[in-house]
């Protein structure tokens, strides 16, 4: 899966590993998201990225291609494509929505999708997995956003589930459809998961069965009695009220019940965690507030309140069912499909100081905007606070909704077993089969015989030895955004010139004077006066998949990222982007290292020093391989007689060395 933005990093390495074609163009979906909308289709980056997308799709000949504001790229792929016990690599971290169906979505960088893109296959080293299990049954108009924004504020991101897949389970889950699923499977990533995968079942079997097509490879799996887990927590869906995430972290949540009467600048409902189900249920409130008395204040600005569908399909079924025209009088400007305010870089884009309430899955700094402040909600919770411009309590509107309605509405696509009702319904499920997995796992004691080209210098000679530089201190949770801003991304030539650059700037230079661009301005100053060294606390690198972020940073002129932790697709974007990135966990290090303070990477070794002490670090042997062959563009162009394509018979791995865990998966799997 990609986007306009993630292809041109998938479609640089394509051209520098020579446009070798792709292994299946049927298991290929391209959707024109992120940075257009009508408007701006006459501007420079967009008109050059719709063409770009155009390009690619008819070279490649693939059959899922979804052009300009048709669909957000993961809306439609889990309501058309995504199957249970399917891998879906995506080139964006909220690929992880395919969970919802039962895949294990997992979201990379670009050049990390190249891989499987152009040979079929991938690698990853098996994570551990975190068990939430749902219990009890949600209270009416409590959908998927308050579900899982209330999981966030109980346990909060880039914890317990920090480079864990989820498994979302339990006797809860069955009173979730498929759409309530898909947000929580979409946020997953603000948790800090590799993936979320909420465990297919007779609700997913309906989804399935409403299918034009897409519907014959599921694969029903099940944990194994006694399964063991890294983690495990329970959570009461009966107890969820509907949450706020205040700026700027989507677990800083409080009930909207504590923050009513906070003042808005817009309101907005849409992005690709807002779901059909979510648009009908934020219509019918705004309908019960305007027949309880309310009207739209009006407002300085035009597309202040702005509603974004995540499709075309869904835009149709809503003017069928007359919401749109709810919305509408409700003062909501219908906007295309598209990432609109939630990624602040296309038409739509948030003011410095605005506050906005929003139904997107984050709300970072300058995330819908320069100096914009985001705060998250349901639909629900957007739509109610939409009329005064000030965070209003849903509860009174959803208790004069007709709860039949909202059921006969949400039952175009997904098929709800327990509309709200004290036990499932399960007369009217499809047949399906629980199936057990049978990998081939290869054999960890069995003798491997090395690639003669291991021992060739001229592959494996482009990590030094030992790196030396001053520091530049960060904390946790430092995001990509804060590391390379969207809107910094893909600049034409008269925007490097503004930001300090040259017009004939590489792509790579110009995103290298642009890192920390909004957070720390002075970053790449000091960068080229000898603070080289980037050292951060856990969970560096979250948030998007962007692998310009590493990009950003090496071409600043960084040697070596350390910290305590990496988000999962930041750090595999690091070997693969050839930057040095390692994990040290002796805090005595992160006291020693201050501002400015000299540090030293010996590799061989496995040690930092600072301060005359030394301390070890992590690289593992994938990594550390990556990074002597110079990055996955040089490790394909020697290793590329390596493609097995798609619809081959299952084969060993035929990467060059052994990771951790190899694992063959089953045929229908891939």
């Amino acid at each position: 899966m990609a986007n306009e933005l993630t292809l041109v990093g998938i479609n640089d390495m394509y051209t520098k590993i020579g446009r070798p074609g792709v292994a299946n163009k049927e298991r290929v979906w391209l959707a024109v998201d992120h940075t257009v909308d009508p408007r701006n289709y006459h501007e420079p980056k967009p008109s050059a990225l719709i063409k770009l997308a155009d390009e690619f799709a008819e070279e490649t000949g693939i059959t899922d291609y979804w052009r300009p504001n048709t669909t957000i790229m993961h809306t439609e792929f889990a309501r058309q494509r995504a199957q249970p016990g399917q891998i879906v690599i995506g080139a964006d971290s909220h690929t992880c929505s395919g969970g919802g169906m039962g895949a294990l979505a997992i979201g990379l960088g670009a050049g990390d999708v190249v891989l499987p893109l152009v040979t079929g296959q991938t690698w990853l080293s098996v994570p551990e997995v975190l068990l939430i299990e749902f219990t009890g049954e949600p209270k009416f108009g409590i959908g998927g956003k308050d579900i899982i924004l209330h999981v966030l504020g109980v346990l909060k991101r880039n914890t317990v589930a920090l480079d864990r897949a989820v498994e979302w389970r339990g006797p809860g889950l069955a009173h979730l459809s498929t759409d309530a699923r898909f947000a929580i499977a979409n946020m997953s990533t603000e948790f800090g998961a590799i993936a979320g995968v909420c465990e297919a079942d007779a609700q997913t079997a309906r989804t399935m069965a409403g299918r034009a097509g897409h519907k014959d490879e599921g694969l029903y799996f099940r944990a194994d009695p006694g399964a063991e887990y890294a983690d495990k927590y329970t959570i009461d869906l009966g107890d969820v009220v509907p949450q706020i995430a205040l700026f700027p972290s989507p677990d800083n949540c409080k009930p909207v019940a504590e923050l009513v009467g906070m003042a808005l600048d817009g309101a907005f409902i849409g992005a690709c965690t807002t779901t059909q189900e979510d648009l009908i249920l934020a219509a019918l409130v705004l309908e019960a507030a305007m027949k309880a008395g309310k009207t739209p204040t009006p407002l300085a600005k035009q597309g202040q309140r702005r509603v974004t569908p995540g499709s075309r399909e869904i835009i149709a079924y809503l003017k069928e069912h007359g919401l749109l025209e709810i919305y509408e009088a409700a003062g909501f400007v219908v906007g295309v499909p598209g990432c609109s305010y939630c990624l602040g870089i296309a038409a739509d884009v948030a003011g410095d100081g605005e506050v906005w309430l929003s139904s997107q899955n984050r709300n970072f700094k300058n995330r819908m905007g320069k100096g914009s402040i985001a705060n998250l909600a349901s639909a629900a919770v957007v739509a109610a606070s939409a009329f005064d411009m000030k965070v209003t309590d849903p509860s009174p509107y959803l208790s004069a909704i007709d709860p039949s309605r909202f059921t006969a509405l949400r039952q175009w696509i997904q098929q709800p077993a327990a509309c709200h009702s004290s036990s499932p319904a399960t007369s009217s499920a499809p047949a399906f089969t629980v199936t057990e997995p049978s990998p081939v796992l290869a054999d960890p004691s069995a003798p491997v015989e090395e690639d003669p080209r291991l021992s060739d210098q001229s592959t494996w000679s482009h990590l030094p030895a030992s790196v030396t530089g001053r520091v530049q201190r960060f904390g946790d949770a430092v995001d990509t955004d804060a590391i390379i801003p969207a809107q910094m991304m893909g600049c034409s030539p008269a925007d490097m010139v503004k930001h300090g650059g040259r017009s004939d700037m590489s792509e790579d230079e110009s995103l290298g004077i642009k890192a920390f661009a909004y957070v720390r301005p002075e970053f790449v100053g000091r960068v080229r006066e000898g603070a080289n060294i980037v050292v951060a606390g856990a969970g560096f690198g979250c948030g998007s998949s962007r692998e310009e972020a590493v990009r950003a940073l090496k071409a600043s002129g960084v040697v070596a990222v350390i910290a305590q932790s990496f988000a999962f697709i930041y750090a595999r974007n690091q070997p693969n982007m050839h930057l040095l990135g390692v994990l040290v966990q002796d805090k005595e290090f992160y006291e020693l290292a201050v501002e400015s303070a000299e540090v030293s990477v010996n590799v061989p070794a496995r040690t930092v020093s600072c301060a005359g002490k030394s301390f070890p670090f992590t690289l593992t042997t994938m990594e550390e391989r990556f990074l002597q062959a110079g990055g996955v563009e040089k490790l394909y162009k020697t290793f590329r007689e390596c493609r097995v394509p798609m619809n081959s018979p299952p084969t060993p791995h035929h990467f060059p060395f052994q990771p951790h865990v190899t694992i063959q998966s089953p045929q229908k799997c891939r």
